[in-house]
């Protein structure tokens, strides 16, 4: 398993890389997500995941909270992509660590990301049972969509796991917005597009 470093070159002339994720393949197969390619995240994959987010963990900036938070992701190439905190004196510009890895995995050409691990705490290196705050999890759904596995720290070592899904039910994707050619009713978060009425959810001026 490779873990991303710098800027992975150019990669302007990808296909669609200009087009937002969704999960219309998944829908396509069934909802099952080996029948696209995402085979289940395994143990030791989970592992490195904790391993490399802690690791980025250190390398956080975080001099007015004192908090420090590491994460990574892992693409669906298989490469572990990391990000850290950095707060800023104009605290409203300060980057979340899920944020940041996933940024880091896009640059480097993993637009899907199968897997995130999060960990953090305050002072010192005890880790706190957290999860991605609304703006990360809606960063996640992004690239992720429901299916997404979502790997946090819990009491004396142990980790908890949740979809994407069961931490932001319901979100909002590309299938709530108007675009030229796209299809309603086939959300990224597996759901119908709808607003649970039966009508889908649309933009009023």
């Amino acid at each position: 398993m490779e873990l991303s470093g710098g800027m992975a070159g150019e990669r302007g002339d990808e296909p669609g890389l200009n087009k937002p994720f969704e999960e219309p393949l998944e829908s396509d197969a069934g909802g099952d997500p080996q029948a696209v390619g995402s085979p289940p995240v395994t143990d030791r994959e989970i592992g490195l995941l904790l391993q490399e987010a802690r690791a980025a963990r250190r390398r956080a900036y975080a001099p007015y909270s004192g908090f420090t938070v590491g994460a990574a992701v892992l693409g669906f190439s298989g490469r572990i992509h990391v990000g850290c905190n950095v707060e800023n004196a104009s605290y409203g510009l300060s980057l979340c660590a899920e944020r940041a890895a996933v940024a880091a995995a896009v640059v480097n050409g993993d637009r899907r990301i199968r897997a995130v691990a999060v960990v953090g705490g305050g002072a010192g290196a005890v880790e706190i049972s957290l999860t991605p705050c609304g703006a990360c999890r809606q960063v996640i759904h992004e690239h992720g969509g429901g299916k997404v596995m979502v790997i946090t720290t819990g009491p004396q070592g142990t980790f908890v796991l949740a979809s994407g899904g069961e931490l932001f039910p319901r979100a909002f994707g590309a299938a709530q917005l108007a675009r030229p050619g796209a299809e309603r009713g086939s959300g990224a978060d597996g759901t119908d597009g709808t607003d649970g009425t039966g009508g889908a959810n649309q933009a009023t001026e």
